[in-house]
């Protein structure tokens, strides 16, 4: 890790938090990006990482460090390409976007490695650091005002596999609308959300608690923890958290999704397995879904429109 720049804080500035203070070294960051580059570890004050909430004294000194370049993660792919609209494969634990004042790996700063064919590559899809799945891009800047128009008309349709928590038994929507405000977790609405952000669930396969895997679910139980539902989950237009959101406010959390509910796990398993952007397709299935034993009412079910 290396020193970019240092700052001596002068006497005006004693007394100040460190986030605050950071203003003077990086002007064009927001606060969030100053305080996301603090706990990354990229500050140092007299030499030692420190919070963002540390108040400074007159002299101090306050450095910027970058971290050697990060290693990408080589699941992270190229799927295809139909017109101006490309499809990307997003594994768990990639970040979509790069992050302002961050180190972390992202697709967004990988797409010119996995698709060097185009300059001009846009992501029109985001997903959460825990799911994986397909991510869409446009590589024209026309292109970007024809996806947002089809998205509206509900010409796009996405469709993921979630595992919930709890027996499933008949299909369900949920029209709640979303609060996004606060970054932490998505709030439900008691109002109804346009159409167009509603969240379709169907039952594809329940399990009871203790019972056996079946051998196309290649997940790390022994048993089934809980009673659990693999579910199709269909939407046109997301929202941030929106199907995590939407399915704890249905009583069925993603297992794994401590944030909305659902049981402590390392992960939790949500994956956009399906795109269709006016008449582009793509189909990308999660690793943990075994394609040649999967049952035909599922894979009927994931191509089906």
């Amino acid at each position: 890790m290396s020193i970019t720049s240092e700052l001596i804080v002068p006497e005006h500035l004693s007394g100040q938090r460190l986030d605050r203070v950071l203003l003077a070294l990086c002007p064009k960051l927001s606060l969030r990006a100053r305080r996301r580059m603090t706990e990354d570890g990229l500050v140092l004050v007299n030499g030692r990482r420190a919070c963002c909430a540390t108040k400074l004294c007159e002299g101090d000194s306050v450095c910027l460090c970058q971290k050697k370049s990060v290693s990408h993660i080589s699941s992270a792919k190229f799927l295809a390409k139909d017109g101006d609209i490309l499809f990307f494969f997003k594994p768990r634990g990639l970040h979509t976007e790069c992050l302002a004042g961050s180190t972390h790996a992202s697709l967004e700063a990988l797409v010119p490695e996995l698709y060097p064919q185009a300059e001009d590559v846009r992501l029109v899809q985001r997903l959460d650091l825990g799911t994986s799945g397909i991510v869409s891009a446009i590589c024209s800047r026309e292109a970007h005002a024809s996806f947002r128009t089809m998205e509206e008309a509900g010409n796009v349709q996405k469709k993921y596999f979630a595992l919930l928590e709890g027996k499933l038994t008949r299909p369900r929507q949920a029209k709640m609308a979303l609060d996004t405000r606060k970054r932490t977790q998505t709030k439900l609405q008691s109002a109804e959300a346009p159409w167009s952000r509603w969240t379709s669930f169907i039952p594809l396969a329940i399990f009871a608690e203790g019972s056996p895997l079946p051998p196309w679910l290649n997940i790390s139980f022994s048993a089934f923890p809980c009673d659990l539902t693999l579910a199709g989950c269909s939407i046109h237009r997301g929202a941030r958290h929106q199907i995590r959101a939407h399915a704890a406010g249905l009583g069925h959390p993603l297992f794994g999704d401590s944030l909305y509910g659902g049981r402590p796990h390392a992960v939790f398993f949500l994956h956009q397995a399906f795109v269709a952007v006016g008449e582009s397709r793509c189909l990308c299935l999660p690793d943990w879904l075994v394609e040649d034993s999967l049952p035909s009412e599922i894979l009927s079910w994931l191509r089906g429109f």
